[in-house]
């Protein structure tokens, strides 16, 4: 039997330009042996969601793969740091009953979200997303604000 090492290093991560929503991150790694390939993780409400028809893909391969077709890297590392990237850019914030802010720490734009309440977590709730509908991006959380109490 042969042993596969997937140490790797992670040498970059960031929002994909190609995706206008900003829900496709990608993932630039570097393997042991000194290969490096970017895997781009598509998201859903922040979160790699196959059940919801998100594709882990890279450069060379524009279809969904699996960890079978990259031994020599942690494919479940590479997901998990594109969605500890998107927790960490975010803060989610309860405002009221099923409204919510998202702020983008970075640029200060705040979008305001409305929950999915049938939404348990995307484990037991396959096929439903989080998120049931956005009411729009606003340039900071002060008009985000605004913006719900007119609601």
């Amino acid at each position: 039997m042969t042993t596969v090492s997937t140490e790797m290093k992670i040498k970059s991560i960031f929002l994909n330009e190609f995706c206008e929503y900003g829900t496709t991150v990608t993932v630039e790694c570097e393997n042991y042996k000194g290969l490096t390939v970017n895997f781009h993780v598509q998201t859903v409400d922040d979160e790699h969601r196959s059940d919801l028809g998100c594709w882990l893909f890279t450069d060379e391969d524009s279809e969904d793969i699996d960890a079978d077709d990259y031994p020599l890297f942690n494919v479940s590392e590479v997901v998990g740091e594109a969605e500890k990237f998107l927790a960490d850019k975010f803060e989610i914030e309860r405002v009221k009953a099923g409204i919510y802010t998202k702020e983008d720490k970075e640029t200060g734009e705040c979008e305001v979200l409305v929950k999915n309440s049938s939404f348990i977590n995307s484990l037991t709730s396959s096929y439903q997303r989080k998120w049931e509908h956005s009411h729009g991006i606003f340039e900071s959380k002060v008009e985000a604000l605004e913006f719900i109490a007119k609601l």
